[in-house]
């Protein structure tokens, strides 16, 4: 069984669409180990972070950043979400706005 250290992800979001930020590949399972955002406006942004395994689509954690660009948060509570094959992380924001989201993690392969 291998563990690899990888980054996951960096994107820009520009909508209040649901954001598929990863799934997790198949003969895999993930562990995040830190998830940053950062206001790149200047209105305040509410953003959920959903488990979607699939069946069901639980909320994680609900992060809020304040107005003002380059405002950030760095969420570290997701270091024990076990992702396995299929399962996605959904970005949801509270309106119309721009972010960026940077995602970081290991792959452990079965």
């Amino acid at each position: 069984m291998a563990t690899t250290a990888k980054f996951r992800k960096i994107q820009q979001i520009e909508s209040a669409a649901v954001t598929e930020a990863y799934e997790a590949g198949a003969s895999v399972t993930t562990s995040f180990s830190q998830i940053r955002f950062t206001n790149t406006v200047n209105t305040p942004l509410v953003i959920d972070i959903y488990h979607n395994d699939g069946t069901n689509n639980l909320l994680l954690d609900t992060v809020g950043l304040p107005a003002g660009s380059g405002q950030k948060r760095v969420i570290y509570d997701l270091e024990r979400s076990v992702f396995a094959a299929g399962d996605k992380l959904e970005i949801v924001p509270s309106g119309a706005t721009a972010f960026n989201m940077f995602i970081y993690g290991s792959e452990t392969s079965a």
